[in-house]
């Protein structure tokens, strides 16, 4: 679509140079030089009996006026650099939200595509760089999937491990806290966030004091559990509210417990 705006641009140029029309590309350019870039004045100059590096500064000269680009330059013999505005980038995005431009989409493609993104450790809520990457995942997959690829989106749970045994011990602290055990502190390398508070609480509404100074395995498995079912289901909130959906959610603790 953006290729089809600068093409009409250079043609708008060309029509004012030249009565006699002709076929040029306009390709996605190397990162280094711009967002796309144009053989315009090499295939031109036989057409204009000129150098193609002196039609190429012809074509700039308009081209440089026209607010759909941020800059066009010229590169070796007469190759043209494109770097567009953001609001033909906008414009180019609302359309596509409005549904004025249709894709090609294949629906025979024989290719399944998985994408796995957002995976975190289920020790607190999500940061602003887990948010980051569900949001880029998501709009990844989202675009293969109207491509026609068979799209699996997956979110691995890192919920086994040293750290999730940490984040129970956190939590059976803040529960003991809670209930006035003020000796017991959160290890250096624990979890000291304040969401532990709140679960320690939803802990006390059920059990009451059942675990206060007390522990053993059994108790540990129960507060890692609670744990991370709690993060997890405010990780799910907030994956909503995204509206970022997954078709597996993979637990590590199962991948180890199956063999």
């Amino acid at each position: 679509m953006i290729k089809n705006i600068i093409r009409e641009a250079i043609s708008d140029v060309l029509e004012k140079m030249i009565d006699t029309p002709f076929e040029f590309e306009v390709k996605n350019a190397p990162p280094q030089f711009g967002d796309f870039a144009s053989n315009v004045a090499l295939v031109g100059s036989r057409f204009f009996k000129k150098p193609p590096r002196q039609l190429a500064e012809q074509i700039v000269d308009e081209l440089r006026m026209n607010p759909i680009f941020d800059s066009v330059s010229i590169d070796g013999p007469g190759f043209l650099n494109f770097k567009v505005s953001n609001d033909v980038l906008l414009r180019v995005v609302r359309s596509i939200l409005n549904g004025d431009y249709k894709v090609s989409r294949d629906e025979n493609r024989s290719v399944n595509v998985q994408f796995e993104y957002g995976s975190a450790n289920p020790t607190g809520p999500f940061t602003v760089g887990h948010g980051r990457q569900l949001v880029i995942g998501d709009v990844l997959s989202r675009v293969f999937k109207e491509l026609g690829f068979s799209v699996i989106r997956e979110m691995y749970i890192n919920d086994a491990g040293r750290q999730i045994k940490l984040l129970g011990r956190s939590l059976w602290i803040r529960y003991n806290q809670q209930l006035g055990v003020e000796e017991l502190q959160i290890p250096q390398d624990g979890y000291h966030g304040e969401y532990l508070v709140e679960i320690a609480g939803r802990l006390i509404d059920l059990y009451g004091e059942r675990y206060k100074n007390k522990w053993d395995d059994e108790i540990e498995r129960l507060f890692c559990d609670f744990a991370v079912e709690n993060i997890m289901a405010g990780m799910r909130s907030d994956l909503e509210q995204l509206n970022c959906q997954f078709e597996v959610y993979f637990s590590e603790k199962s991948l180890i417990s199956d063999g």
